[in-house]
């Protein structure tokens, strides 16, 4: 009968390592202080140690997370405070993401991880995808204008000029409505080159960000119903082209925001480079908004979305501080190396 149990035992160990070491995720079990018991391949992987269990087991195992201060400090705080209920999502590791799940178990806690790398890669080549069809569409319309308006706008300016040339002297209300067209058509090839400008701006092409933004800020100045300024800081060089022209359709967002919603006499536009990552910082002193009203309500506009989904391409992060009659500061933290 002992036999019989013990190879019963044998079975249910046996079964329980095959079930371990098939699972697609990391699995990692602590006693109450701690102490790594089982532990599978895949989650020594996901935490970037070597894929042999034997290391860790019978040892603490924040000991060997210092590479990962996040997931290290969360297990020490779980153990500090008694509660085992934890999640850590999207943590980059190496050049991975991973989730780190801790659930309580009988004396101790029970720790799972899951890759979400090709996931990651997936979604980030899909909202690729997207933005570059938007470019992609932008300059088509760009062009279209420059190269279709724009010569009938010219030919219709000649037109003009050789009626007004043929008109007969001491005739001052013809010569009045010719000049009120010819005012007209200006203002109109204007606002053609202000739309051209705006879906594929070639100071940004040609000089780079900070000339794109300056160009963008004196023109909104120019407008004389705010006072817009630019500042910049630590950009010696360009940037690669997909993080200038998402970090210029970002700030051209929330540049347009506050000027249709802001009703603000002043909007600072901040550019600033540090050594691992680029700060954009777009600031008001509008009437602002509450922020929390307008998620129950699902209000947030189309504008604001765009902006998060260009910020969640980059790795970024993106936070609004508002509150009515506060204004609005909106920041953009992109990592970036040179």
């Amino acid at each position: 009968m002992a036999s019989e149990k013990t190879a019963i035992h044998t079975d249910q160990a046996e079964w329980l390592e095959l079930i371990l070491h098939s699972s697609p995720f990391g699995i990692i079990t602590l006693d109450e202080k701690g102490v790594v018991g089982l532990c599978n391949d895949q989650a020594l992987i996901h935490m970037g140690l070597e894929p042999h269990k034997e290391v860790l087991r019978n040892k603490p195992l924040v000991k060997w997370l210092t590479h990962i201060a996040p997931l290290q400090e969360r297990i020490e705080e779980v153990y500090r405070k008694g509660s085992f209920f934890f999640d850590l999502t999207e943590l980059p590791i190496a050049e991975g993401f991973f989730n780190f799940r801790g659930r309580p178990m009988a004396d101790g806690m029970l720790l799972t991880t899951n890759d979400l790398t090709l996931m990651k890669r997936v979604e980030a080549a899909a909202l690729n995808a997207m933005l570059e069809g938007q470019e992609s569409e932008r300059r088509r319309l760009a062009k279209d204008i420059h190269d279709g308006i724009g010569p009938l706008l010219s030919t219709l300016r000649l037109n003009i000029e050789n009626v007004h040339n043929r008109i007969p002297a001491g005739d001052p209300k013809l010569e009045k409505s010719v000049e009120n067209v010819t005012e007209l058509l200006h203002t109109i090839a204007q606002e053609i080159r202000n739309v051209s400008h705006a879906l594929m701006p070639s100071v940004l092409l040609d000089f780079g960000l900070v000339s794109a933004l300056e160009t963008l800020c004196q023109m909104a100045d120019e407008s004389g119903q705010v006072h817009v300024h630019f500042f910049h800081s630590g950009l010696s060089k360009r940037l690669d082209q997909n993080t200038e022209l998402s970090l210029y359709r970002t700030a051209q967002e929330l540049l347009n925001n506050a000027l249709k919603y802001a009703k603000a006499q002043t909007i600072n536009l901040q550019l600033i480079q540090h050594p691992g990552s680029i700060l954009l910082m777009v600031e008001d002193d509008g009437i602002g908004f509450d922020r929390e009203a307008m998620k129950r309500s699902h209000s947030e506009g189309i504008g604001l979305r765009n902006v998060q989904t260009r910020v969640k391409f980059l790795g970024g992060t993106f936070s609004l501080d508002t509150r009515p009659e506060r204004g609005v500061v909106a920041t953009i933290d992109i990592p970036y190396k040179p």
